[in-house]
């Protein structure tokens, strides 16, 4: 393990002209996986990467899978590494892809989490709603996370999301197929 704070944009078996998603393969792991994941015991540093391009795979990463906390940690000017985008990347990228039962919820956050997240940001009323969210919600997801209770820290995300769906009257089916919802 490195002797610094490092993710797997450091890393040489990151290979950044293979993007999906957000996310880059990982020839060690053979998967794909996102820049700003933590760094596993695999990890090979490059120490000639130039961190223009670590952080240029970090925002191609940030841009995805962590729609809504990102959101939020955005309008609430909360630091792009804080607890709630931490908790809920781990569940996202190493917990989550490894249990079956998860894989609609993946697939379906996916499709609704970019409108989802475009349409907390044009609300004007945004920062009192992120606010609530995080108290309400986030706040929630990380101790249970943090006790281990996955499930039930996914049912509270979920009671979240659909809460955002109530707000916004979101439907899928109503918004053009990966388009974002215009301010």
């Amino acid at each position: 393990m490195f002797p610094f704070d490092a993710d797997c944009s450091y890393c040489r078996y990151l290979r950044p002209s293979d993007e999906k998603k957000g996310k880059f393969y990982c020839e060690k792991k053979r998967d794909y996986v996102s820049a700003r994941a933590s760094i596993c015991s695999m990890a090979a540093e490059v120490m000639g990467r130039p961190n223009c391009d670590k952080e240029a795979l970090r925002r191609i990463s940030r841009s995805h899978g962590y729609y809504v906390v990102t959101a939020i940690t955005e309008i609430l000017d909360l630091d792009s590494d804080n607890i709630y985008i931490n908790s809920f990347r781990y569940l996202r990228d190493v917990i989550l892809p490894t249990r079956d039962e998860y894989q609609g919820f993946i697939d379906d956050y996916e499709k609704d989490g970019p409108c989802l997240a475009e349409l907390l940001r044009c609300d004007d009323e945004g920062n009192n709603y992120a606010e609530y969210l995080r108290v309400t919600y986030l706040n929630g997801l990380v101790s249970l996370f943090c006790q281990d209770k996955i499930d039930a820290a996914m049912m509270l995300y979920n009671s979240m999301l659909n809460a955002i769906k109530k707000r916004y009257g979101y439907k899928r089916e109503e918004v053009k197929t990966r388009e974002l919802v215009e301010c």
